[in-house]
């Protein structure tokens, strides 16, 4: 499966620079997470033409949650083996 999954950076470049089109030409799945959508190309500094695109994304990109939430304590505990 051809898969990618972005931070705000990639796509705020490609959005700016009029390529964001070639994400569904290089990869099946693009995933971006909601946290990214919602907050960081949406932020103060963030251009309004990439505002714009992350307030409706095209149905080529798939918006998710994390399937689960984890503090950072707890994932030093499960990478050092407590619980």
């Amino acid at each position: 499966m051809n898969l990618v999954v972005s931070d705000a950076s990639p796509i705020r470049y490609l959005v700016v620079i009029d390529a964001i089109h070639i994400l569904p030409k290089l990869f099946l799945n693009v995933i971006i997470p909601e946290y990214v959508i919602a907050t960081e190309l949406q932020g103060r500094n963030t251009p309004a033409k990439v505002k714009d695109w992350a307030s409706n994304p095209p149905s080529w990109v798939d918006v998710r949650r994390p399937a689960k939430s984890e503090t950072a304590a707890g994932k030093v505990h499960r990478v050092i083996g407590r619980s």
